[in-house]
């Protein structure tokens, strides 16, 4: 298992780092966690059981996870809000090239570096897939205001593989060709949670 199960009581924490706990447990991305000690750096994956009263419910979840991460990691943070380069993700001119999904399940296939075939994907996961996959050199968030999830398929040419032997175009403008989206360099503030202070947690 890899992940969280929430249950009647109880959270089961297996193989996962600092960094996605403190993603769950505040409801940020991951680059917006700043002040990671080298030591954690590593993959690192911890598994923790708590427990919990029975009748609390899931917006429940996250205070209990910060407590969690106060009493086994000592975590101390603060927040800071900073001016950020972001790019935006919007709808382009003449609107998206999307087709709405009729998918069970979310699926996100890459087959090779630049191309892309997702199932059942929402804009918002899309956005955070950008930075997270390495495709673009800073966050990009969703200001599309599409709410639907999509079917779709992306290819471009990866900035540190271009050739005239490659025929798919940039990121930027496969984006905007393939699926009626635009990505709009903006500087927008946005909060980061900051370690003070963390440990490793001693087994039980």
């Amino acid at each position: 298992m890899v992940g969280m199960k929430i249950g009647p009581g109880r959270i089961h924490v297996a193989n996962l780092g600092l960094n996605a706990l403190i993603i769950r447990a505040f409801g940020i991305e991951a680059d917006q966690i700043s002040g990671v000690p080298n030591e954690f750096r590593y993959p690192l994956a911890y598994e923790i059981v708590a427990t919990f009263p029975p009748d609390r419910g899931e917006d429940q979840i996250p205070p209990m996870l910060q407590s969690l991460l106060a009493d086994r990691f000592k975590l101390v943070i603060h927040r800071e809000t900073r001016a950020t380069p972001v790019y935006a993700l919007v709808v382009a001119k003449n609107g998206p090239k999307l087709k709405v999904s009729q998918a069970e399940t979310m699926s996100q296939n890459n087959p090779r570096r630049g191309h892309v075939e997702a199932k059942k994907l929402t804009m918002a996961v899309l956005a955070a897939r950008f930075a997270g996959s390495g495709w673009t050199d800073r966050p990009v968030l969703d200001k599309t205001g599409l709410t639907e999830a999509y079917d779709f398929i992306l290819d471009w040419t990866p900035d540190d593989m271009k050739s005239d032997e490659l025929s798919a175009p940039s990121l930027f403008t496969a984006v905007q060709e393939q699926l009626g989206l635009r990505l709009e360099p903006q500087t927008v503030p946005r909060e980061f949670l900051v370690i003070d202070h963390v440990e490793k947690p001693a087994g039980d």
